[in-house]
């Protein structure tokens, strides 16, 4: 699109003369766009003008009644106060930009479908089941639990009787790239596990601790199960805790070189191992972080109150920091069905789409200082991602099919 015809659809944006395609197009060039500080190479009187004028739009729309909200989208305010930074970006891709490379042009066969509900669950046994090929229902029977698969993608642990002893054992649920799953561990927690993950947990909680094992990344909605002291022994925790009467059993989530110690509380754990830090985020409740090389692990670490993010390096992993400033929805935009960053380096974005598409991604340039900003559907295929990317100006893109029939996307300038 010429400079010029940007700029009438801006106008037909301002005089609520746009199509619905139209305003669709300007939201998501807002939702891909990078916010840069080279303010001074626009013209700023058109620049103040319009924004006067999408200010005066903003407030009318705020006003207005509700319309129905897409299923992933930001909030209603948001939506439309990014109209504001829109019109102060309008100049950037095009004054910046005049002689840029042709945007991404994919045809069918080469573009790449999203991922979707794919997992293996491996058994106590060792026998390996294929979540994306099995049949809904009964799975497995593990000395009185029961495994179920449910229509919506999500497996289900059923304890018989929970009175009964059950005998130790471990399952393991791994996702591929290009997929995501949900687990209902038997003590009724729930566990979305994104692509490239993996949780290794006990088909029964017994004891004093409920410990589970992540790679990759992970939200957890964790259920509150009742501490029963064993006969003749008192935990330390569950005196505390029984002291202040909240007699919990403790869960912990093991993952690359932390530990995460919660009762019942919603939080996400990002712990790839191709990640330079791990991130803990708390969403709702308390959770402990610390080392699992800590000398004392019930005391050493960090509290998280909701809204924090534990931050650990795994380069050179000394202290664990907390970061206050932090946006809750990037941080589960996955789980929710939809990609959000937030000046986020290239390289890291990249990262999330070979996971999510399970493609290789190949630099020709070196884009290492770039950041970019944008949301968008993860269940759009990887091309439209890609051209929303685009948008900004700072990065292109091509598919290539090689010879064995495998894609690759190339990142350039």
């Amino acid at each position: 699109m010429e400079k010029q015809e940007f700029l009438k659809l801006v106008d037909k944006y301002l005089n609520k003369q746009a199509t619905p395609q139209e305003e669709q197009w300007l939201a998501d060039y807002f939702n891909s766009f990078q916010h840069t500080q080279d303010w001074d190479e626009l013209e700023l009187g058109t620049k103040e003008e319009l924004e006067a004028k999408m200010l005066n739009r903003l407030q009318a729309v705020i006003a207005a009644p509700a319309k129905t909200a897409p299923v992933f989208s930001i909030s209603r305010f948001w939506k439309y106060a990014a109209a504001v930074i829109l019109v102060c970006a309008i100049g950037l891709y095009f004054w910046k930009y005049p002689g840029s490379k042709q945007p991404l042009v994919v045809n069918q066969k080469n573009d790449i479908a999203p991922g979707g509900n794919k997992a293996i669950l491996t058994l106590a046994d060792g026998r390996k089941i294929s979540l994306t090929d099995v049949k809904d229902g009964e799975l497995a029977q593990q000395s009185g639990i029961r495994v179920t698969k449910t229509a919506d993608g999500q497996l289900v642990y059923h304890v018989a009787d929970a009175s009964s002893a059950v005998p130790l054992a471990y399952n393991t649920l791994s996702t591929p790239q290009g997929g995501q799953y949900q687990v209902v561990l038997p003590d009724g927690t729930r566990v979305w596990l994104n692509a490239a993950s993996s949780l290794t947990y006990p088909t029964t909680f017994s004891g004093n601790e409920r410990l589970v094992t992540l790679t990759g990344e992970g939200y957890f909605e964790v259920a509150k199960a009742p501490l029963i002291p064993q006969r003749g022994k008192q935990h330390a925790l569950s005196s505390r805790l029984a002291g202040r009467g909240e007699a919990w059993v403790p869960f912990i989530v093991m993952a690359e070189g932390q530990r995460v110690e919660v009762l019942g509380t919603h939080f996400n754990i990002n712990a790839y191992p191709d990640e330079e830090v791990i991130k803990t985020t708390l969403l709702e409740g308390s959770v402990k972080v610390s080392k699992p090389n800590s000398a004392a692990l019930l005391d050493a670490g960090v509290k998280l109150h909701p809204g924090q993010q534990a931050v650990l390096s795994q380069v050179s992993p000394t202290a664990i920091t907390v970061n206050n400033d932090i946006n809750i929805e990037e941080a589960v935009a996955w789980k929710n069905g939809y990609f959000m960053f937030i000046n986020e380096p290239v390289q890291s974005i990249m990262r999330k789409i070979s996971r999510w598409y399970n493609v290789e991604i190949v630099y020709q340039d070196n884009l290492k200082d770039k950041a970019l900003w944008g949301t968008v559907s993860r269940f759009k295929n990887v091309s439209e991602v890609l051209k929303m990317l685009e948008l900004t100006g700072v990065v292109h893109f091509k598919i290539e099919t090689q010879y064995n029939g495998e894609r690759r996307i190339i990142v350039m300038k």
